[in-house]
């Protein structure tokens, strides 16, 4: 039976290529997507900055700031009143405000964050990610931050609080909703590939 050249030539040609993609898969599988640039944008709200102050905090001690707080109160208010020894009074009285420690390292950083100025209120916010880092504009003064002085990623459900500072509070907060699934491993890459942590 002839077999006909071009078509034998056509058929292994198919299985070359087949092979090639099955190694390409293979091999390159793991490699995060090549982006040039993205650029998301998005307002800056009360319901943001809520948002940002609840993932940060949600991040640190305050639960168990507010557990201790909660029995310490109890357990001052109980002994105040069952326990009528002039001598244990200031003990409980320390008790039943030591719930203000809390407060006073807790919660004077969240009304902070959730404060939003009236003339950031609803300010249009554009976020450019690149090869080289991250350029946020708010519309009056552009910050470029290169990936390697970002220290550190949080990530929750719906936000990435990139960390600039590892001393002090001080963050990028991204609106998970408007970036891409391939942008969001593309941003954990780099911030990996240039020594920070991703958590």
């Amino acid at each position: 039976m002839a077999v006909c050249p071009d078509r034998d030539r056509g058929s292994r040609r198919a299985e070359g290529l087949a092979q090639l993609s099955t190694l390409g898969d293979f091999t390159f599988m793991h490699i995060p997507p090549i982006i040039c640039q993205q650029e998301i944008r998005f307002q800056w709200t009360r319901e943001l900055a809520k948002r940002r102050a609840r993932c940060f905090l949600s991040r640190t001690s305050w639960r168990l700031a507010a557990f201790l707080s909660v029995v310490a109160l109890v357990i001052g208010i109980v002994g105040f009143l069952v326990d009528h020894r002039p001598e244990k009074r200031v003990l409980y009285w320390i008790l039943i405000g030591f719930p203000l420690i809390p407060y006073l390292v807790y919660g004077r950083p969240y009304l902070s964050r959730v404060r939003v100025k009236p003339r950031d209120l609803n300010r249009q916010i554009t976020v450019r990610i690149g090869v080289d880092g991250i350029t946020v504009d708010g519309g009056e003064i552009a910050n470029n931050v290169r990936w390697s002085g970002i220290k550190r990623l949080w990530k929750s459900s719906d936000l990435f609080l990139l960390f600039t500072d590892t001393q002090r509070p001080i963050f990028i907060t991204l609106p998970i909703v408007e970036l891409t699934d391939e942008t969001r491993t593309f941003i954990e890459t780099k911030i990996k590939e240039h020594g920070g942590q991703v958590a």
